[in-house]
Parts: C-alpha cells; structure tokens; sequence
C-alpha cells in the first residue's frame, strides 16, 4: 500500500520510502529496518525526517522532534555541532547528555549562527540554545543573535512556545507579562495535543481547564472534542491569545454548526464576565 500523501497527526508523508541519505543527513544512525519508515512532512514546522510506519498510526504524533521543544533522541556518530541545509531553513544537531538537540533558523541567518559553537541551556523545562560562558558573563542565546538589537525593559517571546524554533518569523518582541502568558499558552502537555482540554475517563467527556493572569477558568463538562475545542477557542480569542489558531490538530474539531458555536461563545463570555455558568 502507498502511503504518500495521508496524514497522520502533524505529520504527512511524502514519499514511501526512505532513503540512507534521509537519516545520515541529520546525522542519525540508520536504522536496521530502513523499509519500516516513511518519509514524512511535520505540519507545524516543516521538517522533513523519517517516521516509522508502526508508530504513525498506532500513535499519530502531535509534534515532531524538531517542533516539540523535547529535542531529537536519536544516537548519532557525532558530537560536535552539525547543520543539515534546506531550502528556506537550517537545522542543527546539538550532543547533549547523550542525546541530540534539534534547533532550527532561517537559511539567511546560517553564515551568522556557524560561526559559534551552541550548547544547551535547560530552563523550566525548554531548551534554550547559547554560546559563550555564565562565569564569564559573555554568554549569547541564539534568539537575541538572530532578532538583533532591541529595546530595553522588553523581551523576546517564541511565538509558538518552541525555543528550539529560532526561525525569524517566530520571534517577537514583548513585555515579560506577554512573554509569561504566552508560555503558559503554547505549552503543550496531554495526550490530546491541545493545551487547556482535558479528557475525564469516568464521565467520558471532556473539560477545559486552564489558567490565565492568575484567575482560573473551569468549564462544564462537554461530551465530544469538537465542543471543548471551540469552547477553549472562544477563551483564547476573547483574550487574543492565539496558541488554538495555530495549531493544525485544532483545525479538524472545528465542525460545529453555527448555532451550538453561538450557544458555547456566549457560554464563555458569562464565564469570563462573572456570570451564573
């Protein structure tokens, strides 16, 4: 059976087979089994990397190496800094504790990033990549070299919560109250792969659950996905917080027809004004 062109969870394959070339090119070791892995496409963040035929669907993925902020951990031959060059992006393999790191940067930013030797810094549970020393103060994180100069007093914020994703595009500069809640909205941490809903097994329903500037919100319990998500949508857009919108998993919930979208916003809206629920 040919499986190019299906998707399974953020990842779509595009080409039925893999090639030597597709892992040593990340500098991973070839697997035994080559004829077991599909190339595939992450729809978050565009990498393209080998994925076993097994685990896409018995376990569709909801990141990818690269994109899910938990590094790549595969064994390499290496342990020195190696890039691998796309198109429009550049992705680097860093050793660390015995695993590898993925980060990735704009291809036009490649000649400035080379030219230092990156490492990890852990820090509440991202990886951050820097150069440099903290003893000697001359420390450099990779996010500041490739946004530049900025003003003081403010931050920079990884837009979609990914601090391995150092591409352009998905840096801004923010307040640190902007930076905190953006943290807080882009992690993701269930089995769902959309931060805020959680799935209850003895009511078989689903519930959101989330805080936001220190106020909790806790909704009634919804008895399918689609209705969570739209709920937890309504949340994010009244705050303007846009984690929901982007995220592909998101995107196929949003089937509810207009009425019951109008019952559940207005539903939020007496939530968050204080209302009877």
């Amino acid at each position: 059976m040919n499986y190019t062109g299906q998707i399974f969870g953020n990842r779509k394959v595009i080409r039925d087979y893999c090639n030597d070339e597709d892992w040593t090119k990340l500098n991973l070791k070839i697997p035994k089994r080559t004829k077991d892995y599909k190339l595939t496409k992450c729809l978050n963040c565009g990498a393209i990397l080998p994925g076993l035929l097994k685990n896409l669907i018995c376990q569709p993925p909801k990141r990818c190496v690269f994109c899910s902020n938990i590094g790549n951990h595969s064994a390499v031959e290496t342990k020195v800094n190696s890039w691998t060059l796309y198109d429009n992006y550049a992705v680097c393999n860093i050793f660390n504790s015995k695993n590898v790191i993925s980060f990735y940067i704009d291809i036009d930013d490649y000649e400035l990033a080379k030219k230092y030797i990156w490492r990890i810094s852990k820090k509440k549970r991202k990886y951050y990549i820097v150069t440099g020393s903290f003893k000697k103060n001359t420390t450099k994180y990779l996010h500041e070299l490739v946004y530049g100069e900025h003003q003081q007093g403010y931050e920079i914020d990884h837009i979609d919560g990914n601090s391995l994703n150092n591409r352009k595009e998905n840096l801004r500069l923010v307040s640190h109250q902007e930076n905190v809640d953006n943290i807080r909205a882009t992690r993701i941490d269930n089995q769902i792969g959309i931060r805020g809903i959680a799935y209850d097994k003895r009511g078989k329903c689903y519930v959101v659950d989330f805080n936001y500037h220190g106020k909790r919100y806790y909704t009634k319990r919804w008895k399918t996905l689609p209705e969570a998500v739209w709920c937890r949508y309504c949340f994010e857009d009244y705050f303007n917080i846009p984690a929901i919108k982007r995220n592909p998993l998101a995107e196929e919930y949003f089937i509810l027809p207009e009425a019951k979208r109008n019952e559940i916003q207005e539903y939020v809206l007496n939530i968050i004004l204080g209302n009877k629920r």
